[in-house]
């Protein structure tokens, strides 16, 4: 069982008794967690293909009617950091990425004519989706090699466990590389 569940309607069904597992999403109201579940999740949303500035949109569009954004509470930063070392995982996260650099990759061949650009663009965006079909079949194969060394599936908790150990090495680099970048400029 997953933490949420999206039914064809578009309607986000949350499975409490695993909500309290993680004590600071709980604290937040459903309409902030159906936000942050569409805005946020690039790997069980439907429109998890949709780069995260859309998904933002369409999320504060259906769950938040005009309300500001939630983003500006310590709550929900907190939380939505809590959420995303729960679903981290490095292959998902670089596609999430890809596609949002090929998203604006698209804006931007749209407003060029210049013909060199166009074919830059063009290239730029067809390598991408090369590349994301390609890390698509190794997180398969991934996958597979998980439940055959185990003989059985990780649980949930295993899962998560799991993912916010990756979760903490990617944001510890990033944010030491962030700290050497700002030194060294």
């Amino acid at each position: 069982m997953a933490l949420f569940k999206i039914k064809k309607t578009g309607e986000i069904e949350i499975d409490k008794e695993l909500l309290k597992l993680c004590p600071l999403l709980s604290e937040l109201t459903i309409n902030e967690f159906k936000y942050m579940v569409v805005a946020y999740d690039y790997i069980d949303s439907p429109w998890c293909r949709k780069p995260e500035e859309e998904r933002k949109q369409i999320a504060a569009r259906t769950y938040l009617q005009g309300s500001k954004q939630p983003e500006d509470t310590k709550l929900f930063k907190n939380a939505m950091e809590e959420y995303m070392s729960c679903i981290y995982d490095p292959l998902l996260y670089t596609i999430d990425q890809y596609n949002t650099k090929i998203y604006n990759l698209h804006k931007k061949l749209t407003l060029t004519d210049n013909s060199s650009e166009i074919t830059s663009y063009d290239k730029s965006i067809s390598i991408l989706q090369k590349r994301i079909e390609e890390m698509k079949v190794h997180h398969k194969q991934d996958d597979e090699m998980l439940v055959l060394k185990g003989k059985r599936k990780l649980s949930l908790l295993e899962q998560w466990k799991r993912n916010k150990r990756l979760y903490r090495i990617q944001t510890d680099e990033s944010k030491k590389y962030l700290l050497e970048k700002k030194d060294n400029g």
